[in-house]
């Protein structure tokens, strides 16, 4: 058995333990446990009353038929749930990472560009938005550094960010395609990454680039975007932090 097998074999194990349904869970417990008192101590005691044996029949069949209806759903459909969920889980955690990534480099490129120390994890509204207004969009020749798995650009800063938000919605899109199989938390972060407005600021750049405006101006309104999508990815990087100890990263 290799390696990939096993590590996907716990996931399964994990997940198929973590996500049974409680309700339905201490439903079958209890149908089992008072189906077991009832076939070893209740059936010995005589009838107390009219169609009481008749009840206890019918009581019994009752209970079996939750258990069995209970084992029926974790041998059939939660296990193929949990089999589906296992094989997703790795990419959709290499998704997210990717767009943390992204929005880590975001930070790392307009702060070093201002030469203006930073602590990622500590950024206010107005750090970004002071140092995004002074951006000069009109730049050319810049050498913008995209870290990780992308490669070194060197351009102005529209070609910057939609390199980077291009990339972002893919990822978006692949883990929103996912979303049946994913926890609310998760649905619910990626859902506010994807609907926040700085997806919005290249079209407002472009209009603002064709009226003219001075340099620096197409910025100025841009850091509160950029600082709620910096927060919506330092949400998701702590939702990574809490679950990857639990399923792992892709082999």
């Amino acid at each position: 058995m290799n390696k990939t097998v096993i590590q996907l074999s716990k996931i399964m194990l994990k997940i198929y333990i973590k996500t049974l349904p409680r309700a339905l869970t201490i439903l079958s417990l209890f149908s089992l446990g008072f189906l077991i008192l009832k076939v070893t101590l209740l059936n010995s005691i005589p009838e107390i009353f009219e169609y009481g044996h008749e009840l206890g029949v019918m009581v019994e069949g009752i209970l079996l038929s939750v258990v069995a209806s209970y084992i029926f759903y974790l041998i059939v459909v939660h296990y193929k749930e949990t089999k589906e969920k296992a094989s997703l889980i790795p990419y959709v955690i290499e998704w997210c990472e990717g767009l943390v990534a992204s929005s880590r480099n975001v930070i790392s490129v307009v702060f070093d560009a201002k030469d203006v120390s930073y602590d990622y994890k500590l950024l206010s509204r107005d750090d970004i938005a002071q140092v995004v207004s002074n951006l000069d969009p009109y730049q050319e020749n810049i050498s913008l550094y995209q870290k990780g798995k992308l490669t070194r650009h060197i351009g102005n800063w529209y070609g910057f960010f939609s390199s980077l938000q291009e990339l972002d919605l893919i990822k978006l899109e692949r883990i929103k395609n996912s979303k049946y199989l994913l926890e609310a938390e998760l649905i619910e972060i990626v859902t506010d990454i994807a609907e926040c407005s700085y997806y919005m600021m290249l079209p407002h750049y472009q209009a603002a680039i064709k009226q003219g405006h001075k340099p620096g101006s197409p910025f100025q309104n841009d850091g509160a975007d950029i600082f709620t999508y910096y927060q919506h990815c330092l949400r998701l990087r702590k939702y990574l932090d809490k679950i990857i100890p639990i399923y792992g990263r892709k082999s």
